[in-house]
């Protein structure tokens, strides 16, 4: 089974310890877990995000999508998850959320 986790607001410096629980234990019981973030298009080439992701989640595997707007970023994370396969995302952002499950993809919404 393969799930995505948004990482600002979700796993990230700022997260939800119960969610980063969460992701740990699903990837020891043989998850595929996939970090799926999105950051503005100004930060495209800087790998700023990257760095963070590779010291915050060792072994995690990721992806970044650069997008200016929220709509955006959960159309550009639909499309992720259709190519890596994955059904499931936990996500924070309302307009995201949405975006997402317009493309047929399962959401859980955290509300924080």
């Amino acid at each position: 089974m393969k799930i995505a986790f948004d990482c600002d607001g979700v796993l990230g410096n700022d997260g939800v310890d119960e969610i980063r629980q969460l992701a740990q234990t699903l990837k020891m019981v043989g998850w595929e877990i996939y970090i799926l973030t999105s950051v503005p298009t100004s930060w495209k080439g800087t790998n700023q995000r990257e760095k963070m992701l590779d010291e915050l989640f060792p072994g995690f595997a990721y992806r970044v999508v650069y997008t200016d707007g929220h709509i955006e970023a959960g159309k550009a994370k639909a499309k992720e998850m259709k190519e890596l396969g994955i059904n499931l995302i936990i996500d924070d952002t309302e307009d995201v959320c949405k975006a997402i499950k317009a493309e047929g993809i399962q959401v859980l919404h955290l509300l924080k």
